[in-house]
Formats: C-alpha cells, structure tokens, sequence
C-alpha cells in the first residue's frame, strides 16, 4: 500500500487519468458489457443508478 498515496497525487496533479465510460442505468449494463467483450472502449464501466 505504499504506492497508494504516490497514485493519488498523480490522480490529483492530473499526471494519470482514467478513461470511464458510464452507463446511465442497468439497462445499459448488456451493451456495455459486450463493448468491454470487444476491447473497445479502453478504460472503466461506471453504471448510473439511482
């Protein structure tokens, strides 16, 4: 858990990024899981719900 802080001010300054992609509700949940499947897009799946 050393590296934790050093990644959080990396995500903090701006130096890492992480590409997300969200899905607004379950019912997206499908098509994103076989657009994940493919390869595209890169990055994170975040689903909307409330």
């Amino acid at each position: 858990m050393a590296a934790l802080p050093a990644v959080l001010d990396l995500l903090a300054t701006g130096a890492l990024t992480v590409d997300l992609e969200v899905v607004p509700g379950l019912e997206g949940v499908g098509a994103a899981h076989d657009a994940l499947a493919a390869g595209s897009p890169r990055g994170k799946y975040v689903v909307a719900v409330a």
